[in-house]
This record gives C-alpha cells, sequence and structure tokens, in this order.
C-alpha cells in the first residue's frame, strides 16, 4: 500500500501543529499511526492471507503481497524470512 504524495501532504500539513513545514517526532508518531491503522488495513490483509482461513498471513503471503504490491525485489522480500 502507497498513499499518494497528495494524501501525505495533506496529513503533514494537517498534523504540523508548530506550522514549521517539518515533523517532529511526535508528529510523525501521529502521521504513523494515521497511516498504519486505516480501515482499508484489515481488507488489505485479509485478500493477502492465506492461513487458517484468512486470518493468518504467512511468510509466502508476505512476500507475495511484498513483490506484487509493494515493489519490493524478490532479493529484498528474503527479509521477511527474518520476521
Amino acid at each position: 500500500m502507497k498513499p499518494r504524495d497528495s494524501e501525505l501532504k495533506k496529513e503533514i500539513k494537517e498534523l504540523d501543529g508548530d506550522n514549521s513545514g517539518n515533523m517532529d517526532f511526535s508528529e510523525f508518531l501521529a502521521l504513523y499511526d494515521n497511516l498504519a491503522f486505516r480501515p482499508e488495513i484489515e481488507v488489505i490483509f485479509k485478500e493477502h492471507a492465506t492461513g487458517e482461513e484468512s486470518s493468518v498471513m504467512t511468510i509466502e503471503d508476505l512476500r507475495k503481497f511484498l513483490t506484487t504490491t509493494q515493489g519490493v525485489t524478490n532479493k529484498q522480500s528474503n527479509q521477511a524470512n527474518k520476521l
């Protein structure tokens, strides 16, 4: 899942509490929470998870997700084994 530049710019502007044009750590954490816990994340997970009736993502599911939807190379996707 890759947010569009326009979405990120809007999020950053809304979270830039001091209007500095930069993000401090607390603003970064707020951005992370907004991006990581969006409702569609669960839908995306269920689309790619095949284990135990789509409630578990296997290493192979993660590798396929990373390479087919996130543009990660096969070499990079081997890092999934370390998770």
